[in-house]
């Protein structure tokens, strides 16, 4: 509770790039810095966003550039696990995963909510009752 800001992994480059993000989401869309959140800013609000579009072909062609991501994502998912691990996943993945299930079976909810929202629905005198899903 007494520290500013966790340190991020990788030492002088990833605290670089860390303090390089916040800069690009909290600072420059004039917000606070997160190592200041926990002050009172009277004109400042406390929740930003920072959005970069990046023209890969002034870069790399994009062929190329595709090419080595297809790698590095081939070298990720075959580096060594844990004995308990069965799959490597990639940064947003899981969540990307999730929505495609979601999207084609629909979105899960535990029985305790589902039994609130059917509460609400007889008050309202909505009939019916929602599928709980095993």
């Amino acid at each position: 509770h007494e520290a500013n800001v966790l340190l991020p992994f990788g030492g002088i480059k990833g605290s670089g790039l860390g303090v390089i993000m916040d800069i690009f989401a909290s600072v420059l869309p004039f917000c606070v810095a997160t190592t200041h959140r926990h002050e009172a800013f009277a004109d400042q609000r406390d929740s930003s966003h920072f959005f970069q579009a990046v023209d890969i072909s002034k870069f790399t062609p994009v062929e190329e550039f595709k090419a080595e991501i297809d790698r590095l994502v081939r070298t990720v998912r075959r580096s060594r696990r844990r004995p308990d691990v069965n799959r490597i996943y990639l940064p947003g993945e899981i969540e990307w995963l999730k929505k495609n299930a979601w999207m084609k079976n629909g979105i899960p909810l535990h029985e305790n909510h589902v039994q609130s929202l059917e509460q609400i629905a007889e008050e309202l005198g909505i009939a019916g009752k929602l599928p709980i899903a095993s």
